[in-house]
């Protein structure tokens, strides 16, 4: 599943499938209603899904936590995914707070040989500066409350010729 009304979303399905296919492996995308995506989680009502998931780096077990138990589905009636060394894992770092960050490592290690999810990383610290005399650099698009800038392909940015300094 991926959001309907999501143009990032619908732009990495895209390539999903493309890249799938070239490995003959034919998938069909389906899009939904992001209002619907909290409900096929919990009912664990999918085998893939396109899910946002942001969290405070100040607080990594809880954000640990509630991505195994609520984003994977390992605490829903229905469990998507479950894996019980990883939940005596998470007991294990609640009772020993002195061995929690070998006990992370050890976490890690395991969620990436698993490998119930994979993760698609966005990095918003990265910032381009253009004069403002550029056209076609960068498009702009909204879901839901949040604006998204995407980078153009270098070569289709110009500069009009009546803003051009040295024509």
């Amino acid at each position: 599943y991926f959001s309907r009304n999501s143009e990032l979303e619908t732009e990495i399905a895209r390539a999903i499938t493309i890249d799938l296919a070239e490995l003959h492996i034919n998938v069909q995308p389906e899009p939904v209603l992001l209002r619907d995506k909290p409900g096929l989680i919990a009912e664990s009502d999918y085998q893939t899904m396109l899910y946002a998931y942001s969290y405070d780096p100040q607080y990594i077990p809880e954000a640990i936590e509630e991505f195994y138990g609520k984003v994977l589905g390992a605490t829903q009636k229905v469990p998507n995914y479950q894996n019980y060394y990883i939940t005596d894992l998470l007991e294990l770092i609640k009772a020993k707070r002195s061995l929690q960050k070998n006990l992370y490592k050890r976490f890690q290690t395991f969620i990436r040989e698993d490998m119930p999810a994979v993760f698609l990383y966005f990095d918003d610290r990265i910032i381009v500066g253009l004069d403002k005399r550029f056209q076609d650099s960068r498009a702009t698009f909204k879901d839901q409350d949040y604006f998204y800038y995407r980078m153009n392909p270098i070569e289709n940015w110009f500069v009009p010729r009546e803003k051009q300094k040295y024509p």
